[in-house]
């Protein structure tokens, strides 16, 4: 669903539900949708990625913190960062 939704909806719950999931598949999943078209799913996606600490994410997220047209992505990959420092 992540890379498949139809709806920019159905690929945002999807980002929330495998953030619960939390495995490592699961963790896979988010990282996929940080490449997502839309800024709102790239957004959960950071936010994710951050909360579960995946520092399999760490050089994507450093990339959206530059390279993002939305600020509140930028942001959130930036937090993400930080999260991981932790």
């Amino acid at each position: 669903v992540v890379q498949g939704g139809k709806t920019v909806q159905a690929r945002r719950n999807a980002v929330w539900a495998l953030n619960r999931i939390g495995t490592a598949e699961a963790r896979a999943g988010v990282r996929l949708a940080l490449a997502d078209a839309d800024a709102s799913v790239r957004n959960a996606a950071a936010h994710a990625a951050g909360l579960q600490r995946d520092t399999e994410a760490f050089a994507t997220l450093a990339q959206g913190v530059v390279k993002d047209v939305s600020p509140a992505v930028r942001r959130n990959c930036a937090t993400g960062l930080g999260r991981l420092r932790k």
